[in-house]
């Protein structure tokens, strides 16, 4: 789930765990460094199926 900001701009991105968090960092660090006013976080998707 993602909370939407007040300007309602954002992107949701769904990464497959075994890309790494090292390269997933260095991505969106660039794709953010390009743009002014961009941030990026991610969250903890290792929740089972069953406890959704």
């Amino acid at each position: 789930m993602a909370e939407a900001p007040t300007d309602l701009r954002f992107i949701v991105v769904t990464v497959g765990r075994t890309v790494g968090l090292p390269t997933i960092e260095r991505v969106m660090d660039t794709w953010a460094a390009g743009i002014d006013g961009v941030e990026w976080w991610f969250g903890n998707g290792d929740r089972s199926a069953s406890t959704v």
